[in-house]
């Protein structure tokens, strides 16, 4: 499993969810991504969740029922290891 962490969320986050593949957007470059091209090129890199702090995401892109699953952190670095439990226990 690949998981992809949105530019908002906090990079600690990524060695909280070091077993599962966890990769944030500013480590592959794509940071400022609008977010249709964010998914696309998510889903194209073969990623199977993204974790956000955007609660809009859902209602402004048709997101596939391609077992991609959004998970909507915490905000602050202090809720990363929070955020990592919830979401190691939904993917």
């Amino acid at each position: 499993m690949r998981v992809l962490l949105d530019e908002c969320t906090p990079r600690p986050l990524a060695r909280e969810l070091a077993d599962v593949n966890a990769v944030h957007v500013h480590d592959l470059g794509w940071h400022g991504r609008r977010n249709g091209a964010l998914l696309a090129a998510m889903l194209a890199e073969g990623f199977t969740a993204l974790v956000t702090v955007d609660r809009n995401l859902a209602y402004q892109q048709n997101i596939p029922v391609s077992g991609v699953v959004c998970h909507r952190a915490e905000c602050g670095a202090e809720s990363a290891e929070r955020s990592a439990s919830a979401v190691a226990g939904g993917v």
